[in-house]
């Protein structure tokens, strides 16, 4: 009985120290594993750094895109694009070589060709003939787009005539923080910057909106 029980120990013995041997091995080699992919960055690291530069490039889109379209109002004829901070002054209609005072629709076609490469599709000569050839939409702050042109009708205008749907275009030029929108104009022999409120102010009820188109370049 003696003699069974010391094998049986023995045996066991044996069998616990080729455990702890495999298991020592196998543990020394998960440790130099470790050690030696210590430098590498861990999954969630890798996730960080393949994540960060799209973030900042989402956010940076994003950014501009909220400031398409978007001035700040300087005053007199200066204004401020906040998409990439030019600050200009809109040149008067002299500068702009109308060919004489009162003639808004030219200056307003002169003005969306010189501050955004936009021009009609056909050129007309008075405010009440754009929207005939050209492509237009009823007015509404919605369909406004930088260089578009709008007219207007003043019920006491000296232009007013039986059939006319507008006696006064002028230029859009784009929308402020506040949701202001800002219009380049000649009235008579004055050259300025209104908004929808200064028209307003004055009688003048916005009527269409007509869409100018991209060009290239200007000869």
């Amino acid at each position: 009985m003696g003699k069974n029980i010391n094998r049986s120990s023995i045996t066991n013995i044996l069998l616990a120290g080729v455990f702890y041997f495999s298991f020592t091995n196998t543990l020394d080699e998960v440790i130099q594993k470790k050690d030696e992919n210590s430098d590498l960055p861990t999954p969630t690291q890798n996730t960080q750094i393949s994540n960060e530069k799209p973030w900042d490039d989402f956010y940076f889109e994003q950014k501009l895109k909220n400031l398409e379209g978007k001035i700040e109002y300087k005053g007199g004829m200066n204004i401020k694009f906040l998409e990439d901070g030019r600050e200009i002054k809109i040149p008067s209609w002299q500068e702009m070589d109308v060919e004489k005072s009162d003639y808004c629709s030219q200056y307003a076609r002169k003005i969306s060709t010189y501050l955004f490469k936009k021009r009609l599709k056909v050129i007309a000569s008075a405010a009440w003939n754009l929207q005939k050839n050209n492509p237009y939409e009823e007015y509404s702050k919605e369909n406004l787009e930088m260089g578009d042109i709008i007219t207007l009708y003043n019920p006491k205008s000296r232009y007013k005539s039986k059939g006319r749907l507008a006696t006064h275009a002028a230029t859009y030029i784009g929308e402020d923080n506040e949701g202001k929108l800002y219009f380049a104009e000649q009235r008579g022999s004055s050259t300025r910057i209104s908004t929808i409120e200064d028209f307003l102010e004055k009688g003048m009820k916005p009527v269409r909106i007509i869409k100018t188109e991209k060009i290239s370049s200007i000869n």
